[in-house]
């Protein structure tokens, strides 16, 4: 039978093959409709593509408006994401800042002799000696500093230029240094330092050696501009 029949027992125009492209289109719009379900509930990525594969997102249909919708709705859902989970950073603490320790073990009416390093928190890193005047009381120009911490800062002197460490907040004293020199008539108040004692001007006194050398050292760690910490024991 080729043709339908109306009501009335007329052939009809519309053919009986249509029939089963009606039923395939129905079928596929149903697929589609679907994957779209589906894929809305899986973040929509694979229908997006399909229908862009399909050609059909640039046209005016119905499948063109399913694929605008799906778009915004992906648009504004979170994409989740499929990236391994990295490890957590290793956290490195910051080292401890370096700083001057200075032990006075020995004193006399003249001078007052210690033994000092850079101390990094553990242990010392780096060695030396020290020659100071005698206490007399903290006075001016002819006693040593009591003992602290003090805040200090590596400068140039304003005298030569040389490199020193400037050691501030020190209770009614000012420029106290920790500098280069030998004897203990080269300071006021300040501290030297060096490699070992020796009584280099046949005096009866112990002097420092290699005190510039030893301020080199000091300022391969400590350049200028750098703040650090000067302890007296």
């Amino acid at each position: 039978m080729r043709f339908w029949q109306d009501d009335n027992g007329n052939e009809s125009s519309f053919r009986i093959w249509w029939m089963p492209f009606i039923a395939v289109v129905i079928l596929a719009f149903g697929v589609v409709l679907g994957l779209f379900i589906r894929e809305i509930l899986a973040q929509g990525e694979n229908v997006r593509e399909l229908f862009n594969a399909m050609g059909l997102t640039g046209g005016t249909g119905v499948f063109a408006f399913l694929a605008k919708a799906l778009q915004k709705y992906s648009e504004k859902k979170p994409q989740e994401s499929f990236e391994q989970p990295t490890e957590a950073p290793v956290v490195i603490p910051k080292p401890t800042p370096l700083k001057i320790v200075i032990d006075r073990f020995k004193e006399n009416h003249l001078q007052t002799l210690g033994h000092g390093g850079i101390w990094n928190g553990t242990k010392y890193v780096f060695k030396f000696v020290t020659l100071e005047l005698a206490w007399k009381d903290n006075k001016r120009n002819i006693s040593r500093i009591p003992s602290g911490e003090f805040e200090s800062v590596a400068v140039p002197r304003s005298s030569n230029g040389e490199y020193a460490i400037l050691l501030m907040n020190v209770i009614d004293r000012s420029e106290i240094m920790i500098h280069a020199g030998n004897f203990h008539t080269d300071i006021r108040g300040c501290i030297l330092v060096g490699k070992e004692f020796k009584d280099l001007n046949a005096d009866g006194q112990e002097d420092v050696t290699e005190s510039k050398l030893t301020m080199l050292e000091l300022k391969k760690r400590f350049p200028i501009g750098t703040r650090l910490k000067v302890e007296i024991r």
